[in-house]
């Protein structure tokens, strides 16, 4: 037997595998590209730059001003914007805002500065991005207005339910301000208990004779169901109305009240003279023993 030819032949055939096996590991290996991207002014400065991952956007990136201070800060994760946000004044570089962004929906609470790093607003958002509240400060220090948000299910967007504006002595402006409030007298209601309530509500000032008061079984998203409508008058700014809500335990009651007013709508003057109705919505939480 030929030993010489039996071991090449051994040998060609251990090279063929081995190549075979790194071909196959070469294919089941991802390949991962790095790389960067630039952008640049008319004028030769730079405008942005920042990382990618596979051709996406990953990492910090970076937009400067056309004088080359910094403008936006920010993070991205597979193309998408995660995580902090900071804008940037240009000729001071202060910081102008700080955002969150989870999957590129803005949640938490945004932040707005003056120039100067005095706080001029903030804004609250829940976590599917949706805005529950604006609050705007007086050189950083007195709280002046706060405008507060609800989602309900006949608008795909938040809408503003009411608003309170603050005098310089932190006190509400009763003749700028439009909200409600709605306080039991007790802690506890009894079943087939009528209720006394204190209601209020302003609207640029001015009392309105009559309302709809719709309450009864709502979800979060205040979607109205087999709720009862009863037309009330306020006398004395007292309201007296059965609850709808009769389960012994803990109750959620949610109620929206509808103001009509006839006149001429601020943002739609071309429209002329006609009905404006706009909605305060409310939620009371009771027990039933």
């Amino acid at each position: 037997m030929n030993y010489k030819i039996i071991s090449r032949l051994f040998l060609i055939l251990a090279v063929q595998f081995l190549c075979q096996c790194d071909s196959v590991n070469q294919n089941d290996v991802e390949k991962v590209e790095y790389g960067s991207i630039i952008e640049y002014y008319e004028d030769g400065n730079l405008k942005h730059k920042g990382q990618t991952i596979n051709g996406e956007w990953n990492g910090e990136h970076k937009w400067y001003y056309s004088s080359g201070e910094i403008e936006l800060s920010t993070n991205y994760k597979y193309g998408i914007e995660n995580g902090k946000q900071y804008f940037f004044y240009d000729k001071s570089n202060r910081i102008k805002a700080i955002q969150t962004k989870i999957n590129g929906v803005i949640v938490d609470t945004t932040f707005y500065f003056l120039e100067n790093s005095e706080l001029q607003a903030y804004q609250i958002f829940n976590s599917n991005g949706e805005l529950e509240k604006k609050a705007f400060y007086d050189k950083g220090e007195k709280l002046m207005e706060e405008r507060f948000f609800v989602k309900v299910h006949y608008n795909k967007s938040p809408l503003l339910n009411t608003f309170i504006k603050y005098d310089q002595d932190g006190f509400i402006d009763n003749t700028k301000s439009v909200y409600f409030t709605f306080s039991k007298m007790a802690d506890r209601v009894f079943v087939k208990d009528e209720m006394d309530a204190f209601c209020e509500l302003t609207y640029n000032g001015e009392f309105q004779e009559k309302y709809i008061l719709i309450y009864g079984d709502m979800d979060k998203e205040f979607f109205f169901d087999d709720s009862n409508v009863d037309t009330i008058s306020f006398k004395g700014d007292k309201v007296k109305f059965p609850l709808s809500t009769k389960t012994k335990g803990h109750n959620i009651a949610r109620f929206r009240i509808e103001d009509w007013k006839w006149g001429v709508h601020p943002q739609n003057p071309e429209k002329g003279e006609g009905y404006m109705k706009r909605f305060v919505h409310g939620v009371f939480e009771y027990y039933v023993e």
